[in-house]
């Protein structure tokens, strides 16, 4: 395959395609599109396509066989056309910053949640070992009296009842009336969460199956242990558990309330969003600083002083970009040097100099007025007749924009509208306007454009109406 300008030579097998195109057959997943031989379909030579490959064109295959590519393959037609039309609605650095954004909240959510649950499941363990300890303590301080029958002298732990963490600590037969504390005795324990769970192991304790302590949380914060307390019966041969001892512990005392989980929310997203911002920053100036090197060797070689674009920045998946723009850049200077049988050297042609000076010469000769303005739209000519129907003097206005100028408003909007549309139309742009009440016609001409840069002169004519130009 051979490139000369604008012109390509390709030299295909055709007796090879026409070999597999006899026997080709379309099946279920391939499509045909036309344009597309059978021999680059199949992979014969002369066509060399791949089913598989995602750059194979003028072919619709299935999904590929291997797991990962499989998933890749669903998930650029499914997902990702979403995201495309994102990009056609907003700009690239919104929809970065907002994917940022969303990425940040869920990594506050991720990373805090698994802690925090972590910490109450913790928290939640020791209170119920301490649960279980201090039930055995009052259980084990009171068996003595309860073998006895000395009710009365049975006692609780006078710091068990000061703490705050302790809702509950008392001693109850296994029909749940209290024994101990003496504040509470002969009342029972019958309501609550903490009483229904005291009373099932109390029945399992009184059928003598099983004298497990048995602790566990009950509620949404609390947790509550029963211990039995056994006594020798004689009647029974062996320990029976005449008595239990209950305790329930508040485990908001100990663990993070909804506000304290919030702040840990608040400072973890604060910090993020700090980090976040610099890294998108980072990011984004990274992502646009091959762009702006290209765009600065773009103008170096359209002005020659450059020979090709560079590329310094490592952007792998840009490279298609780079070759087709230097492939294009080749092409244009070749086409204004050596082409047309002249040596580029970089030297320009001043297009404003050459139109004052072709202006000059029929600008002081004809009745229509003449003036030029340089790409910055100042003005850098006017011919005699332009002063006179504009009433704006060329002694005065060099070097000017009209707007600065121009007597009338209405004509400077007139011009700014013009050097605006003129651009647009190989043909110019042209527009009526009355000075003094006589209709003149307004026509303005773009010289000197190219596919990146805008116009290096503009020339104005304003004649009367129904005169030639």
């Amino acid at each position: 395959r051979i490139s000369v300008g604008d012109f390509v030579l390709e030299l295909t097998r055709p007796m090879a395609n026409a070999a597999v195109a006899d026997v080709f057959i379309p099946s279920n997943n391939v499509v045909r599109f036309p344009g597309v031989s059978p021999a680059a379909i199949l992979g014969a030579p002369g066509g060399g396509a791949d089913l598989d490959s995602p750059s194979s064109e003028g072919v619709f295959a299935g999904p590929p066989s291997d797991p990962f590519k499989k998933f890749l393959w669903h998930f650029e037609r499914q997902v990702m056309p979403v995201f495309y039309q994102l990009n056609l609605k907003h700009e690239w650095r919104t929809i970065a910053a907002g994917a940022i954004v969303v990425f940040g909240l869920l990594c506050v959510v991720v990373s805090i949640y698994p802690v925090t649950e972590l910490a109450q499941d913790r928290i939640s363990r020791e209170a119920t070992k301490r649960a279980h300890l201090m039930a055995k303590e009052i259980a084990e301080a009171n068996t003595p009296f309860l073998a006895q029958r000395a009710e009365n002298q049975t006692r609780i732990n006078s710091a068990y009842e000061s703490e705050r963490s302790v809702r509950l600590a008392v001693l109850t037969d296994l029909d749940g009336r209290i024994i101990a504390p003496s504040n509470l005795q002969n009342q029972f324990l019958s309501a609550g969460s903490v009483a229904n769970f005291a009373s099932r192991v109390r029945d399992k304790y009184r059928d003598g199956a099983n004298f497990d302590s048995v602790a566990r949380t009950v509620g949404a914060s609390t947790v509550a242990a029963v211990y039995p307390v056994l006594v020798s019966s004689n009647q029974a041969g062996r320990n029976v558990a005449v008595a239990v001892a209950v305790v329930a512990l508040d485990l908001s005392m100990s663990t993070m309330s909804m506000g304290e989980i919030g702040v840990a929310y608040s400072k973890a997203l604060v910090v993020l969003s700090i980090l976040g911002f610099l890294v998108a920053y980072f990011l984004y100036r990274m992502t646009l600083r091959p762009f702006q090197v290209l765009n600065e060797d773009m103008d170096k070689v359209l002005k020659g002083a450059m020979d090709q674009v560079t590329r310094e920045y490592k952007f792998s998946e840009m490279n298609q970009l780079w070759d087709v723009i230097a492939s294009a850049l080749e092409r244009a200077s070749k086409s204004s040097g050596p082409a047309s049988g002249v040596e580029n050297t970089g030297a320009q042609v001043d297009i404003s100099t050459t139109l004052q000076s072709v202006a000059t010469f029929f600008g002081n000769t004809l009745s229509c007025g003449v003036a030029i303005c340089g790409e910055d739209q100042r003005l850098s000519y006017l011919s005699p007749a332009f002063e006179e129907i504009s009433g704006i003097r060329a002694s005065g206005a060099e070097g000017q924009q009209f707007e600065e100028v121009a007597r009338d408003v209405a004509f400077s909007a007139l011009m700014t509208s013009l050097f605006e549309r003129a651009p647009s139309s190989t043909d110019g742009v042209e527009d009526d306007f009355e000075f003094s009440g006589v209709a003149y016609r307004v026509h303005a001409l773009a010289f000197g454009m190219s596919a990146f840069a805008g116009p290096k002169v503009y020339m104005i004519n304003i004649r009367k109406t129904g005169e030639g130009g």
